[in-house]
Formats: C-alpha cells, sequence, structure tokens
C-alpha cells in the first residue's frame, strides 16, 4: 500500500537463474481504478506447465472477485468473475497439470451466503 492505492505484485523464482524476477503489478486500486478502490486477499496458483491463475477481492459499492492467467510470465487481462448483486469474498484457486482452472469464492446477498465457482481450460 502506498498512499491511497493498495497493489497486488507478483514475482517468481527462477531456479537456472537463482534469483527472484523483478515485481510485476498485477493490480492496482485507488481513486478512478478499476472501477472499485480496494483490494485484498491474494491467492495464486501454478502448475508444472508454467500456467498460472491468480484471484483478488476489489471492493467498492460491492466486493467483486478479480482475476488474471499467467502464461509462462504474460499475464492476460484483468477481468471480473462475476458482475451481478452482492459482495464477493474470499478466492480460492486450483489448477491441475493439464492446465485446467477453478476459481471458487463466496458471496453474501443480503438473504445469506452462497459459494460461487467458475472454470477455465
Amino acid at each position: 500500500r502506498v498512499g491511497d492505492t493498495n497493489f497486488i505484485n507478483t514475482t517468481r523464482y527462477s531456479t537456472a537463474k537463482g534469483l527472484w524476477d523483478a515485481p510485476q503489478t498485477l493490480d492496482t486500486s485507488g481513486p478512478g481504478a478499476w472501477p472499485l478502490v480496494s483490494t485484498d486477499s491474494p491467492w495464486v496458483v501454478m502448475n508444472p506447465a508454467g500456467l498460472g491463475l491468480a484471484a483478488w477481492y476489489k471492493g467498492g459499492n460491492y466486493f467483486r472477485i478479480a482475476a488474471r492467467a499467467n502464461a509462462m510470465g504474460n499475464w492476460a487481462d484483468l477481468i471480473a468473475l462475476e458482475n451481478n448483486g452482492g459482495d464477493d469474498f474470499h478466492p480460492h484457486l486450483a489448477i491441475d497439470a493439464a492446465s485446467r482452472g477453478v476459481a471458487v469464492w463466496t458471496r453474501a446477498d443480503g438473504n445469506g451466503w452462497s459459494i460461487y465457482a467458475a472454470w477455465c481450460r
């Protein structure tokens, strides 16, 4: 966090070089950011083929789960996994050797809590 801005960063350890790569910013949130103003609870997974998934929640009027996929160091565009009413929290991810991934999170919609999931292949 710097001032009013939270950052979601990632880095990768290279066993060949014996060093950490320079950090990459996956998300910043602050006044005017996509379209929410808070980030929290990052979750990152990688598979042996080098595909990675990252998810976290972003808050503003509602909390949403944001996600990005990584293929060999190149992170895809930021997406929202769900945009319907309610607040989304507690993202968890899994990915297998065949690069199939799943994100699971909880949602509070004013009537109780539900569990949501999204798949990628």
